[in-house]
C-alpha cells in the first residue's frame, strides 16, 4: 500500500528462509493462474440530481406524498442505485430506497 510503518527490532523475526536456488526463480510466476481485473459494475441511478420526484411511503404518513428532490448521494453511506437522498420541502434531507421515489404523483 505504500503506508510506512515503524517496528522495533526485537519484533521481527524471520518466517521462511529461502535457499539460493529457491531465490533465484523468486520472479517465475508461470505456476499461478493469470489474474483478472475485478470491478463493480458502475450501476447508474433512475434519478438525476435536482429532479423532483414523489415520495410513497405508506409506513411513514407523514412523508408519504411529498414532493422531494433528488440530492447528490455519498458513495460511501448510500448504495448507487438502491436508495437515494432527497430533500423534503421543510429543507430536511433523508435517505430511502428508490423503490419508494415515483415520477408520478400519488393517489388520492
Amino acid at each position: 500500500s505504500g503506508r510506512q510503518m515503524s517496528l522495533r527490532r526485537d519484533k521481527l523475526r524471520v518466517m521462511v528462509e529461502l535457499s539460493d536456488s529457491e531465490g533465484a526463480d523468486e520472479d517465475d510466476f508461470s505456476d499461478l493462474p493469470p489474474l483478472r481485473c475485478i470491478r463493480p459494475k458502475k450501476v447508474e441511478s433512475k434519478f438525476q440530481i435536482g429532479q423532483k420526484v414523489w415520495l410513497h411511503m405508506k409506513h411513514k404518513p407523514e412523508y408519504h406524498g411529498q414532493q422531494v428532490f433528488v440530492l447528490p448521494s455519498d458513495p460511501l453511506k448510500v448504495t448507487v442505485g438502491v436508495m437515494a437522498t432527497v430533500q423534503l420541502s421543510t429543507g430536511k434531507r433523508i435517505i430511502v430506497k428508490e423503490s419508494h421515489l415515483t415520477e408520478d404523483p400519488p393517489q388520492p
